[in-house]
């Protein structure tokens, strides 16, 4: 077994027939075994917990010759281990690379993934994602979204499909409290197999085991057979969501934030780069513009002077303008040295674990948000083209000057 042993302590791994554990690979963290036995895949970053500057590597089943693969998170590995998935977190694609030649660029299989953590099935036909608050499974080829099993309060979920394709397991976040649970595909139904703050399963390459992590406390790694689990499926109070909801229905094809035009834009409730609460209610009757974004997206930082000058403009502001930039899921420093470098003013609210984004079904950034002064979506643009600053500088026109 290999497996993390915390921040900043890197790998180790366990004999189960010797019982010695081994210290593998410092700096290295996310660690998953190839089926065949031959390599394992990590990631690496310049900080911790700084997700955007994940980058995935391999070396051999004694940690020698690590070697760095792509930029990116999350890898998990091909039933054939000839391709390893990862996430790609500046262009929001799931990509495959093959370890075993160097020089192979890298190929998209998702793009516009609704969640950072995912796994494929073992066909390649379908990816599960552990979205806010559900849990999706979606087809490969088209993007659509075949199957949705609701998970009310979880900010993200941690997929793992087992190996014959049959089972998916998931767990929550650091410090919730779901536990572990299976989702049976063929009967579109899941079931707890513990329940606490349990996550991160993995399965052994044949599925006979499934491991997870115990956070609680002194970290632990706990392991359940698939007998257990399967019995656990068959019990009459199994196969019950974590809340009383109805049977889950796939959500609409291309939902994005597009579909929100004319309706009350969701309130939030976040943070200022200063610590101050930054809430929508606080803008009553005044025209917002949201506007998501990143440090790492171009198309963000050719928006962000239109953003600027939006921001002091001081004519706008006194007829009723606010201006919000939300940041996506970056750290706060990094946001500072940016706008630093920039000589950017404009407030910005930091959405760390994309909530909000996810709230405003943002699929891509920037998108820009404007919001009128009942609180109701106006309009929506998502990208930065040559026309998006005419377009946006008549749309707030328009929101000001309505009653």
């Amino acid at each position: 077994m290999i497996y993390g042993k915390g921040a900043g302590q890197g790998l180790e791994k366990l004999d189960f027939v010797s019982g010695e554990a081994t210290p593998l690979l410092a700096s290295a963290k996310d660690p998953c075994w190839s089926p065949n036995g031959r390599w394992i895949a990590f990631v690496r970053e310049e900080s911790y917990n700084n997700y955007l500057t994940e980058q995935v590597w391999v070396a051999d089943a004694e940690g020698k010759s690590p070697r760095r693969l792509i930029n990116g998170g999350f890898p998990s590995w091909s039933a054939d281990s000839k391709k390893l998935f990862v996430h790609s977190r500046q262009d929001n694609q799931i990509l495959a690379v093959n370890p075993d030649d160097p020089g192979a660029q890298p190929v998209v299989i998702f793009s516009n993934t609704p969640s950072w953590y995912f796994s494929v099935s073992p066909d390649e036909t379908r990816v599960a994602f552990g979205c806010r608050g559900r849990l999706d499974i979606c087809e490969r080829a088209s993007g659509k979204t075949v199957a949705s099993w609701p998970v009310p309060q979880e900010r993200g979920l941690l997929p793992a499909w087992s190996p014959d394709g049959k089972l998916i397991a998931f767990g929550g976040f650091d410090g919730s409290q779901l536990g572990v649970w299976v989702f049976e595909v063929s009967a579109m139904a899941a079931a707890p197999i513990i329940q606490g703050d349990y996550t991160m399963p993995a399965w052994t390459a044949d599925g006979s085991w499934l491991a997870f992590d115990n956070r609680s406390g002194e970290r632990e790694i706990w392991t359940v057979g698939r007998s257990y689990i399967e019995a656990k499926l068959r019990e009459p109070k199994s196969a019950q969501h974590p809340a009383r909801l109805a049977q889950p229905t796939p959500p609409p094809e291309n939902e994005d934030t597009t579909r929100l035009v004319g309706q009350p834009a969701p309130a939030f409730n976040l943070q200022s780069l200063e610590g101050k609460p930054v809430e929508l209610s606080d803008f009553k009757s005044k025209v917002v513009v949201l506007d998501f974004w990143a440090t790492w997206c171009p198309p963000c930082r050719k928006s962000l002077p239109h953003l600027q000058r939006l921001s002091k403009d001081s004519q706008l502001r006194d007829k009723g303008l606010v201006v919000v930039a939300v940041n996506v899921r970056e750290q706060k420093d990094k946001v500072q040295d940016f706008l630093k470098q920039n000589d950017y003013s404009f407030p910005v609210a930091m959405d760390t674990d994309g909530g909000t984004t996810d709230k405003y079904l943002v699929k891509g950034i920037p998108t820009t948000v404007i919001i009128d002064g009942s609180g109701v979506i106006r309009r929506v643009f998502v990208g930065f083209g040559d026309q998006s600053e005419p377009q946006m500088d008549d749309a707030i026109e328009r929101a000001l000057a309505k009653p």
